[in-house]
């Protein structure tokens, strides 16, 4: 087997429409669109408005994640106060590292080996749309609304919580912070820095305004759809997401009989 080889022994996602592998293959086999479409009036019935609804070009659709609102705090060990704070791109990502060491056959604390952490988030709008709105949080602690909410925090967090020993590293290249995060991942395993790492990223919008405004020649979609590699293609619909890959040397999973979900012999970003 090829020594550069690096397996990849679980995957973990959240993402409109789809919490799990089976769920995303079940959409992509069946051609089930998860872009939700609306009207203004479902918007203004919610007491959300706001004069761009009336721009003939505004696109009432998105791609949102549903219940980033929910989160067991005593779980993780975080008091009521913390997980106010706590930015919702925090919170979903650190549950999924968690159901992906349970997935990869590491669920329990002592068959952990070196684990990195390599992750990145997308710029957080739950401070100033959430937490900037609410004088009793902002009023709590300055220090600590910066610590619960700087995405500089986001792997440290997950390390400290689940107990992992290998490098925790806060990526950030912009569209392509999560294949990036993979990328040091890989090279991180390669040069014995930690035996097992974590990797991938999170990008969640608290509450922006629904939809968007198409502007021509841009990346946006005028109809609210998007449709990869097909000659009906017009643009994207930006979403909500999370998603983790567990990689490990081959050695190590045939060493813990670990199930292999793939292999990475490289990756390719810019």
């Amino acid at each position: 087997m090829d020594e550069h080889a690096i397996a990849i022994i679980g995957m973990t996602l959240r993402l409109p429409g789809a919490d799990s592998l089976p769920a995303l293959w079940s959409n992509l086999v069946n051609g089930r669109v998860s872009i939700r479409h609306f009207q203004r009036e479902h918007c203004t019935a919610q007491g959300i408005d706001s004069p761009l609804f009336h721009h003939p070009r505004y696109v009432f659709a998105d791609a949102a994640l549903p219940d980033i609102d929910l989160f067991d705090a005593d779980f993780f060990a975080f008091s009521q106060r913390e997980a106010q704070l706590l930015d919702p791109q925090q919170r979903i990502l650190l549950e999924c590292a968690w159901e992906l060491l349970e997935t990869a056959g590491y669920g329990h604390p002592a068959c952990r080996p070196r684990i990195g952490v390599y992750a990145g988030a997308s710029m957080n709008t739950y401070l100033p749309n959430v937490i900037g709105a609410r004088c009793d949080l902002m009023s709590m602690a300055g220090t600590e609304v910066m610590l619960t909410n700087d995405k500089d925090y986001l792997c440290g967090r997950i390390s400290y919580k689940l107990g992992l020993t290998g490098p925790s590293v806060a990526v950030q290249t912009g569209c392509s912070t999560a294949l990036s995060s993979i990328h040091c991942a890989v090279q991180s395993l390669l040069g014995g820095e930690c035996d097992m790492a974590i990797a991938g990223g999170v990008s969640i919008q608290a509450l922006l305004r629904p939809g968007y405004l198409y502007e021509p020649n841009l990346m946006f979609s005028p109809d609210g759809m998007c449709r990869p590699f097909d000659y009906a293609a017009s643009g994207t619909v930006f979403g909500d997401g999370a998603g983790l890959v567990a990689l490990r040397p081959p050695a190590g999973c045939e060493e813990g009989r670990r199930h292999h979900s793939g292999g990475d012999p490289g990756v390719g970003h810019q």
